[in-house]
C-alpha cells in the first residue's frame, strides 16, 4: 500500500508541475495568436479556415502538436525498466466507474484508439521504440499534418 501512496504522490506532484506549465504555455501561445492575427490582418468576421491559416503561418494544428508528444512521451516510458514508476502506470487497470461529470475520455484511451488506428500491437510498440531514429520516424508518419477545413 505504500508504494501505491508514492505512486499517487508522484502523480499528484507531476499533475501540478504540468498544470502550471501547460497554464503558461496556454497564456503565450494565445498572444502569439493574437498577435499572427494582427500581423495576417485577419479580423473574427473574415471566417478563415484552420487550414489556411495553419498555411500562412507554417505552424501545425494544437491536436497534431498534443498527439505528436503523446506518442514521444509513450516512446519514453515504454523504454524506461520495469521497476519505473510511469510504466507501472502505464499498464495500471483502475477499477470502478469514472466519478460523474468526469470525461469518459482518457490518455490511455486516446493511446489506445490511436494505437489501432497505426495497425500497430503493444509488443510491436515495445519492440519499434527501443530504436530512437524508427521511432521518431513512426511518430512522424503517425502525427503527419492531414487536411483540417
Amino acid at each position: 500500500m505504500e508504494a501505491f501512496n508514492h505512486l499517487e504522490d508522484e502523480d499528484f506532484a507531476d499533475d501540478i508541475t504540468l498544470l502550471s506549465h501547460s497554464h503558461k504555455d496556454m497564456q503565450e501561445k494565445t498572444r502569439c495568436v493574437e498577435t499572427t492575427a494582427r500581423i495576417l490582418g485577419i479580423r473574427w468576421e473574415h471566417r478563415v479556415t484552420k487550414k489556411e491559416i495553419s498555411e500562412r503561418t507554417g505552424i501545425r494544428p494544437i491536436v497534431e502538436e498534443v498527439k505528436k508528444r503523446r506518442w514521444r512521451w509513450l516512446g519514453h516510458v515504454l523504454r524506461m525498466s520495469k521497476s519505473r514508476h510511469p510504466l507501472i502506470a502505464l499498464t495500471w487497470n483502475p477499477q470502478g466507474a469514472r466519478k460523474k461529470g468526469r470525461s469518459r475520455g482518457t490518455w490511455m484511451r486516446s493511446v489506445e484508439s490511436e494505437r489501432v488506428e497505426s495497425g500497430k500491437t503493444w509488443n510491436e510498440l515495445n519492440w519499434l521504440v527501443q530504436d530512437r531514429c524508427e521511432c521518431r520516424k513512426f511518430v512522424g508518419a503517425l502525427c503527419s499534418q492531414k487536411d483540417y477545413g
